[in-house]
């Protein structure tokens, strides 16, 4: 007797995939997988790469606020030294040191010498901060209370120092990479950022204050043996003292 062709198909139906149709549903399913596997790790990595890279300029822009503050602020303070004036300054291609006073809700208040240095690394360079308190008996590069130095910026792969202005009297204003000059501060300090992640961050040009103030002897009246600052009593070899505009 003869199969009605409605028969045979329903009977093929039942009889399912072969191994060939199973094997390429299999290899398509699996390459649909690889592919939107792929494209959700190049999206976390996208994601990661924003996120540093915008972790990276939040603490650029951090650290140039911090030393525009800062460095803004700087006491344009002037020492005796052997007969002779010398601004509390001092600047290099890697280092920047100068006194600056800070706010008592930011812990001791008082004037401090802060310094500015970057740290050469094997896996990238930093910019450190360190602040000194500073006393009546405190000279440049002298031990004195100071802090331990912090990483401002991390992973740089430089940062670079320049002084504006005129090192002496009759010397034409110009960019320095170190600033010698004893008795004047510059007019501009410039900072370059190249950070590794965020790449080369804009240049950062400070102000510095004109005037120096000058510290000089001030022997308390009816105390031969004590000199004063600001109402306390100090030894009577300290040349430290009474605030002065340097002409």
């Amino acid at each position: 007797m003869k199969r009605h062709p409605v028969f045979r198909s329903h009977a093929h139906a039942l009889r399912g995939f072969t191994l060939l149709e199973a094997l390429v549903g299999i290899t398509i399913f699996s390459l649909v997988i690889v592919i939107l596997y792929t494209g959700y790790r190049l999206g976390m990595r996208s994601w990661e790469s924003g996120e540093r890279t915008h972790a990276a300029v939040s603490e650029l822009r951090l650290a140039g606020s911090f030393i525009r503050r800062h460095a803004a602020q700087a006491f344009p303070l002037a020492i005796s030294e052997k007969n002779a004036w010398r601004m509390w300054f001092h600047g290099e291609p890697h280092r920047l040191v100068f006194v600056t006073a800070m706010p008592a809700y930011l812990g001791q208040g008082g004037m401090y010498e802060m310094t500015l240095e970057l740290d050469e690394r094997e896996d990238g360079a930093a910019l450190m901060v360190s602040r000194r308190l500073l006393h009546p008996d405190s000279e440049p590069g002298r031990p004195g209370v100071e802090d331990q130095p912090r990483p401002l910026v991390e992973n740089l792969n430089g940062a670079r120092f320049a002084f504006y202005g005129a090192q002496a009297k009759d010397a034409p204003r110009a960019w320095h990479d170190r600033w010698d000059a004893r008795q004047r501060l510059p007019g501009l300090v410039r900072l370059r950022l190249d950070s590794k992640t965020a790449g080369e961050w804009p240049e950062l040009v400070i102000r510095l204050p004109a005037d120096a103030v000058r510290y000089q002897r001030s022997v308390a009246p009816g105390s031969p043996g004590q000199q004063t600052l600001q109402g306390g009593l100090l030894p009577a070899d300290t040349s430290i003292l009474a605030p002065g505009l340097v002409q």
